[in-house]
């Protein structure tokens, strides 16, 4: 559809010629341009909403929407969270500090579809991605070694979608500050986790390590154990 909108847009077009069976070529006329424009302007505003927004029991789920809501409207499958500290300057020599809780939400629809994940500020939906292929439920942490099904850059709840729990974990925490662009300053209070996975005596311990929920590292330990 777009593809035919930008080709309307880049060239002339044919119109019958009055009172006669032959087709005269014209310039594009600046209304078709305006009207062509804004309906490229529609499509692309329909196919952002479709990015984010979802169905889940029949109920939308948006930007937004406020937790209650979302946990009203569907359970989510996986849940993890963390928190930070935003430390803003609201005067030449006035700082406030503000705590922001950040929650992640997973939504499995099985092996045929992508998953759906929810990040929640302060119990309000901020953003909505669109993750990998999901798992039946019978293979619901059924991969645990196998590398093709993860990769960095995932959260902790993909992980735990095809991985499952793991045989241990350890959980430290570190402030890190970045300055913003007005002059502010966000303290992260970053939780630094690391699961192990024991896959048995004949194969190597592997350790994964998140940043505030996030896969950062993947390697080997030691051999596991019976």
């Amino acid at each position: 559809m777009l593809k035919k909108i930008m080709f309307y847009l880049t060239s002339d077009y044919c119109q019958l010629r009055p009172g006669g069976a032959d087709y005269t070529r014209y310039s594009t006329p600046k209304t078709h341009m305006a009207f062509l424009l804004s309906m490229v302007a529609l499509l692309t505003f329909i196919c952002d909403a479709a990015a984010t927004d979802f169905y889940c029991n029949n109920k939308i789920i948006s930007v937004g929407d406020a937790k209650y809501d979302v946990l009203t409207k569907c359970s989510p499958d996986f849940t993890d969270g963390f928190e930070s500290e935003l430390i803003q300057k609201t005067g030449q020599n006035e700082w406030r500090k503000m705590k922001v809780k950040r929650e992640t939400f997973l939504y499995n629809f099985g092996p045929n579809a992508f998953v759906r994940i929810v990040i929640i500020e302060n119990d309000r939906v901020v953003e909505i991605k669109t993750g990998e292929y999901g798992c039946a439920e019978k293979d619901i942490g059924a991969f645990a070694g196998d590398d093709a099904k993860i990769k960095t850059g995932m959260t902790s709840l993909e992980v735990s979608l095809r991985w499952g729990a793991p045989t241990y974990r350890s959980d430290k925490q570190e402030e890190r500050f970045v300055r913003l662009a007005d002059g502010s300053f966000m303290k992260n209070a970053v939780t630094i986790s690391e699961w192990f996975y024991n896959l048995g005596p004949d194969r190597l311990t592997r350790i994964l390590t998140f940043e505030n929920s996030q896969l950062s590292q993947i390697r080997n330990g030691d051999y596991g154990s019976e």
